[in-house]
């Protein structure tokens, strides 16, 4: 779909005054002032002149009487025009192959593959508009589907920038005044004097009393306002652009064609090119179409080059994105940048070329959109300001960074907002893309505990003494509230903001550590009884033969809880009861589950599972009393089951 941006103007005369002549304070008003005969009165004025009452058509007596400090210049309407003509030669080489002088206060461009290079419309509307105020231009942006829409809107709307949605064409222009059709004053006289003000009154009025009247030129404009006639937009173009063109008898369509005649236009261009001594840094295709439609291709070079083979890759490379329609009936070749470029030798089969060139490199990334920079140091007392970007071809630059650092300190391109995980005694978390938890603090106990499970997993491989890993995770059933679209291959994982929540579950994981062996158990929540039934499971179902089982978690208040049951219902309470204190190491409980597995009897018959008794839980290993709390049933497991098990607790 053809995209149009129009640019106005307002100021124009004001801004090349001012861009002329920079001792003209900010805060001075300025007018222009035309003459016809003895008659003088103000064409253009400037933000500050309007302010102080000074409008367009104003007698310059009066303007002058109005505001004293008022700035009269005499309006020069050919000095405008080569301005403004100058500024559509600078914005043809930034923004679009296809750009044209749109009256006497107005650039038009059709950005039709050209908004993506951008980063999108609204990137590029954005853009263009910042630029325009950094050279000192006020300018009005719109971009609609037709030439006609965007002028209107451009000239209408008060904003910067004005965005018409694609197929919004009606609904944005209805309401906006006749005068904006570009037709001569003359007719929009004529229409008011008939009652017609608004541009949706003059297009639901019928044709043929209008054509009658006052001749084809309203419904034209309305067609091409509405998008039902094309408008193409001519480029401009100097006698220092290097243009080359190809007309076709029969109009042509297919791809090997189009590519067979752009190699011959791309011989044809460096030819004349080399003739003048320059060298292409950006060219562009027009593709124009038997129906009247332009189309525009784009290639740049970093540095300016006569390599025919290159350049013709580079179009090559983008000519499938040419539709050509009812067929193509002109390919013109336009080299819109161009650079004096000397003769060199490449390379010598006699010397070897130890430079590598990477400019192929960086003209590709630079066609597909993607900005290409170099750092270089620059002085400034703010270290992180200390860099600038300079062109990836430049010369290389002698200055160095001072001190003993080779590059500038670089910060983050945007504050980072870092949220503490948990309060620990060292100090709290310093996240910075995503989640992660820290050790509070490396000591003695701590490294003597990782040594131990470091030794447990240097042991070589034994059936009878399996070492196995045991953790759990929560994890949230989400559901979908839309259909998804399905998911093309090569494309980045995308997933629906909008979803629904099907409830939780929780996953125990046990692996093998010296095996290819894993196991996942899905339970409904996370409790006292899961972990247990997880474990029996793992002695009686995953290991029969085993004569003990090394198990390795973390400190889970479940698995603590429930090997404080499993303590005390085989042998009496003593010290080390609980083998899953946080500040205790692995050998505690190691040496205290050694213990309890030396008991092939219950030494209390009432304690026997089954039988209802809920028995006490110890002292912490440390000798500091805890809270003790009655067992439940499912928490008094067999003497089997604890003789063969062996539960190290760490820390991650």
């Amino acid at each position: 779909m053809t995209r149009v941006v129009s640019i106005y103007l307002p100021d124009l005369p004001t801004d090349r005054i001012r861009r002329a002549d920079p001792s003209i304070p900010p805060e001075q008003a300025i007018a222009v002032i035309a003459r016809s005969g003895s008659k003088r009165w103000v064409s253009a004025a400037d933000a500050a002149a309007r302010k102080a009452g000074v409008h367009v058509g104003m007698p310059a007596a009066k303007a002058q009487a109005l505001f004293r400090g008022l700035m009269l210049v005499d309006a020069d309407p050919a000095m405008d025009a080569a301005a403004l003509e100058r500024i559509t030669l600078w914005a043809l080489t930034l923004y679009s192959p296809i750009v044209a002088v749109d009256g006497t206060d107005g650039i038009v461009m059709d950005t039709e593959g050209a908004d993506h290079l951008q980063g999108g419309e609204l990137a590029m509307m954005s853009k263009i508009a910042n630029q325009f105020l950094a050279k000192k231009l006020t300018p009005r942006v719109a971009i609609a589907d037709t030439w006609g829409a965007t002028h209107a809107c451009a000239r209408a709307i008060s904003r910067e920038t004005v965005i018409v949605p694609s197929g919004e064409t009606v609904r944005a222009v209805e309401k906006l005044p006749i005068s904006l059709l570009r037709l001569s004053g003359k007719v929009v006289s004529d229409l008011r004097t008939l009652g017609f003000q608004t541009i949706g009154e003059l297009a639901n009025t019928p044709r043929a009393p209008l054509t009658l009247r006052f001749g084809p030129e309203i419904g034209r404009r309305l067609d091409q306002m509405f998008g039902r006639v094309p408008e193409p937009i001519d480029p401009i173009r100097t006698a220092e652009l290097v243009e080359v063109s190809r007309a076709f008898a029969e109009p042509i369509g297919a791809a090997e064609t189009i590519n067979k005649y752009v190699g011959r236009l791309v011989v044809q261009l460096i030819e004349e090119l080399q003739r003048r001594g320059l060298g292409v840094r950006r060219a562009d295709l027009i593709v124009e179409k038997v129906d009247g439609t332009r189309q525009a291709i784009r290639a740049g070079t970093v540095k300016p080059v006569r390599d025919v083979a290159w350049l013709t890759k580079l179009f090559r490379d983008r000519t499938e994105k040419i539709e050509p329609g009812f067929g193509i009936e002109k390919l013109t070749l336009v080299a819109v940048m161009a650079e004096p470029l000397e003769e060199r030798q490449k390379s010598s089969s006699l010397v070897e070329d130890e430079i590598k060139d990477v400019t192929p490199l960086i003209d590709i990334y630079g066609n597909r959109g993607q900005r290409v920079y170099r750092v270089a140091p620059v002085a400034s007392d703010v270290p992180e300001r200390s860099v600038q970007r300079i062109s990836p071809a430049a010369d290389p630059v002698e200055v160095t960074w001072v001190s003993h650092w080779r590059r500038p300190v670089r910060l983050l391109a945007r504050p980072e907002l870092i949220e503490a995980i948990a309060l620990l005694p060292d100090r709290p978390p310093k996240p910075r893309q995503k989640k992660m938890w820290c050790i509070a603090k490396i000591d003695g106990e701590y490294i003597a505990r990782m040594e131990d499970l470091l030794d447990l997993y240097a042991e070589p491989s034994d059936p009878k003494r399996p070492v196995v890993c045991f953790d759990e995770s929560p994890i949230q059933l989400i559901g979908e509230v839309r259909v998804p679209i399905v998911q093309k291959p090569g494309k980045r994982y995308r997933y629906d903001s909008e979803y629904k929540r099907n409830g939780m579950a929780n996953l125990f994981i046990m692996v093998d550590a010296n095996r290819s062996w894993r196991k996942v158990k899905v339970t409904d929540r996370r409790a006292n009884e899961d972990f247990a039934v997880c474990m029996r499971d793992l002695v009686d179902l995953d290991y029969p033969d085993a004569n003990r089982v090394r198990v390795v978690t973390d400190n889970l208040a479940e698995a603590r809880r429930s090997c404080d049951v499993w303590n005390s219902t085989t042998r009496p309470a003593k010290r080390g009861g609980s083998i899953w204190p946080r500040s205790r190491s692995a050998s505690c409980a190691d040496s205290v589950l050694t213990a309890a597995s030396t008991t092939a009897t219950c030494p209390n018959p009432s304690l026997t599972p089954g039988s209802g008794v809920e028995p006490k839980v110890a002292l912490k290993s440390d000798g500091c009393p805890r809270q003790t709390k009655p067992a439940k049933r499912w928490q008094v497991l067999s003497n089997t089951f604890v003789q063969r098990l062996i539960i190290s607790g760490t820390s991650h």
